[in-house]
């Protein structure tokens, strides 16, 4: 069924991407692709590999029916262990994860989002499977660093199926997402097979009904200061065994652009991520937190970032990771980016060093 999708939608954009973009149906979208190496070195447990290879690809597609209706996807391509749904775990290493390798063996394509979309000037709807908007710093198109990604994907809520309505306001969104857990064919991935998720596995959000969801408030000029984004949210995400506890949590993110003459700006930015019962575990709760400061001069930036990651478990052995980075970017065109960054890390009670080399590309089309 998934290789079917795939082959369907293909053809779908290459037979449509002939007409013009002004008539209809056509095919809008847009391809992130990150390509690099990271070498690490460290103190820790010597099974893990010296280097591993980044390689991942992102993809929005959308069929354009007529001005306010769209059938949208969201393609991702990266390492996903087999077995994926079985194997995971409250705590994920992004350092020092055993799954370090020079391989692309592991590459697994599969579908994020396939929905039904209606939008006009004072709201959007869609239905079908989506990520509902937790977060803003997993975003790949805001173009942070590689391990700002790795870092916010711990949080990041995805692959659900539901529905979704935004209010769009003067100045920002007030949307609500009701979902459940994929557990169908689409769970799965194409290439590297995951798996797919399944009803009886015991996670949050396994319940075949609206009864998790998602409320975002988004928008710019917080507190009518100009420049200050923000993105307030807050989850419930269900279960339905009696061993299992409610999934709650909120997420407060605040992003400032201070425009210095004509090339020059300086954007500090904030996410803060609690999380209780993570992943439905009675007692293991989790804090995310990210500051990171950028400066953009032309085609230069230049970053620093603190992370921190906070697991504390029912049982005790409490997790506290932490890092720092140091990354400098150059945009050698419209598309194409190469970023070298540097992080010191104290994971699972080991210290890392870690030095990410990355080329970028975004094309939307």
């Amino acid at each position: 069924m998934l290789k079917l999708l795939i082959s369907v939608i293909f053809v779908l954009c290459l037979s449509l991407r002939s007409y013009a973009n002004n008539s209809y149906p056509n095919v809008s979208g847009d391809l992130i692709v990150n390509l690099g190496v990271d070498k690490l070195s460290g103190k820790g447990e010597a099974d893990i590999k010296k280097y591993t290879s980044i390689l991942e690809l992102q993809s929005d597609l959308s069929l354009n029916l007529n001005r306010n209706w769209s059938i949208t996807t969201l393609w991702q391509s990266r390492k996903v262990q087999k077995d994926y749904y079985l194997k995971r775990r409250q705590y994920n290493p992004i350092i020092s994860s055993k799954n370090r390798e020079i391989l692309i063996d592991d590459e697994a394509l599969f579908i994020e989002e396939l929905k039904l979309n209606f939008e006009n000037e004072d709201l959007i709807f869609f239905v079908g499977k989506y990520n509902p908007e937790f977060g803003r710093a997993w975003d790949k198109k805001r173009r942070s660093s590689i391990f700002t990604t790795f870092f916010a994907r711990d949080y990041q809520i995805r692959e659900k199926i539901g529905l979704g309505i935004t209010a769009l306001l003067e100045e920002g969104e007030l949307s609500f997402y009701p979902f459940f857990n994929d557990n169908t064919n689409l769970s799965n991935s194409a290439i590297n097979k995951r798996g797919r998720n399944r009803r009886d596995y015991k996670i949050s959000g396994n319940t075949n009904n609206l009864s998790s969801y998602v409320v975002k408030l988004s928008g710019k000029n917080f507190l009518y200061l100009d420049n200050l984004s923000y993105h307030l949210a807050y989850k419930k995400i269900d279960v339905d065994k009696q061993d299992l506890s409610e999934e709650n949590g909120y997420i407060v993110s605040f992003e400032y652009l201070f425009k210095i003459g004509s090339y020059t700006s300086i954007i500090p930015f904030y996410e803060a991520v609690k999380t209780n019962n993570v992943g439905g575990n009675r007692g293991n709760d989790s804090l995310h937190q990210m500051v990171a400061l950028h400066l953009n001069y032309s085609s230069w930036n230049l970053s620093t970032s603190y992370f921190s990651k906070n697991n504390k478990y029912s049982k005790g052995d409490d997790i506290i990771d932490k890092y720092i980075e140091y990354s400098v970017g150059y945009r050698v065109s419209d598309n194409v980016k190469i970023e070298v960054s540097r992080v010191e890390s104290k994971e699972n009670n080991f210290d890392y060093i870690s030095l990410f080399t990355t080329l970028s590309y975004f094309k939307e089309f």
